[in-house]
């Protein structure tokens, strides 16, 4: 489909969803809840463009009317990852001519180095904290996209003012702008949370294998309580494997069964903290931290490492541990699965349309930059 017609002094966004295919990673997810709410808070002097490979079959989810004249395809098919980042670099930019003054937003860590009127969204900086988890070419490719950035002082934001600072050490010349992420992945599409009869004992935890993410503490922690309760513990793990620890061997663990979903569609994902009776997650480092949110917004209590980017405001219903406190998350999984009731919990404090406004703002002003 062909873009709509540019009319005169509107601001045009380019949002660079190249990449957007299943599986589905937590940035990917970020993009696309949000892509919808940027849509309906579009302001009047403005509009959206969506770059996309192809059709991906993850805009199925919203409504044509809402994509007409907006997509602007850089292929005709899905291209390999190596291939998608030379068409960010390269294909991308030469289809962007069409729109002189054209701000481009890249959502998902990726950003071109040939379009200086840009805002790159950075959800972390996993690569430089946790290196070995990560293959080189992985870890040389955003060594030298950081470099460009810093070079083109691009406009960055970030979820947290945690990361803004840390990106702040790597370009100290950009414009750094916390938008607070939406809740998640939108909840209510199955009704309510599933409670079932019986002792409790389901524990979910979402993330990759990286190493960072800390199943092995996980596990210790699970058999630690499952022994204290005197019963086994159900740990269903959700997420997909990655970098050198993607042929991992998940060890067993005493008295725990571990069940592993790998990479599930949104109503499995919905399913699984329906019927969960705690989120237990373990990661030494989140730029944001999306489990959590998603699960205190489906009512189900959290037990998560302290992590400074969910400090950042009010959460009911989660207990914080230290990270390498095998024990401190065995006594945390003991108080809630021993309890005859579950953690009260609240909705966390975020919006995805409050996010969809604060991002046209930062847009706005990449806008004016000479």
């Amino acid at each position: 489909m062909c873009p709509r017609r540019r009319e005169a002094n509107m601001l045009t966004v380019v949002m660079n969803l190249l990449g957007a295919s299943r599986p589905i990673t937590g940035v990917q997810r970020y993009a696309l809840e949000l892509l919808p709410h940027l849509i309906a808070t579009e302001p009047q002097d403005a509009q959206l463009v969506v770059a996309v490979d192809g059709t991906p079959p993850m805009l199925d989810a919203i409504a044509p009317s809402e994509l007409a004249g907006r997509l602007l395809s850089v292929s005709a098919d899905g291209l390999a990852p190596r291939a998608r980042h030379l068409a960010i670099q390269v294909s991308l930019p030469r289809l962007m001519r069409q729109y002189p003054g054209a701000v481009l937003y890249s959502p998902m860590n990726v950003g071109s180095l040939r379009w200086p009127r840009q805002l790159v969204f950075v959800h972390d900086l996993a690569w430089r904290h946790f290196p070995q988890a990560y293959r080189w070419p992985y870890r040389a490719l955003h060594g030298s996209l950081f470099a460009g950035y810093r070079r083109l002082r691009l406009s960055l934001a970030c979820h947290s003012t945690a990361v803004a600072e840390d990106i702040r050490s790597l370009c100290p010349s950009s414009t750094v702008t916390v938008i607070r992420c939406g809740p998640g992945k939108t909840a209510g599409r199955l009704g309510g949370r599933s409670l079932r009869e019986g002792p409790r004992s389901q524990v979910l935890w979402v993330g990759s294998l990286q190493q960072r993410k800390g199943l092995p503490v996980a596990l210790s922690a699970c058999s630690e309580a499952a022994r204290v309760l005197g019963r086994q513990i159900d740990l269903v793990l959700v997420g997909g494997d990655a970098g050198p620890f993607r042929r991992q061997v998940i060890p067993s663990a005493s008295g725990v069964v571990v069940h592993v979903g790998h990479r599930l569609d949104d109503t499995d994902l919905e399913d699984a903290y329906r019927s969960a009776d705690v989120l237990l997650f373990t990661s030494r480092y989140e730029g944001f931290g999306l489990p959590p949110i998603e699960a205190l917004v489906r009512g189900v209590p959290v037990i998560c490492s302290d992590l400074p980017s969910l400090r950042e405001f009010p959460l009911v219903g989660i207990t914080f541990v230290d990270p390498e406190d095998v024990h401190g998350f065995a006594s945390a999984l003991v108080e809630e699965l021993g309890a005859t009731s579950p953690t009260l919990t609240e909705p966390p404090p975020l919006s995805w349309a409050r996010c969809a406004e604060d991002t046209w703002r930062a847009l706005r002003e990449t806008s004016r930059r000479e």
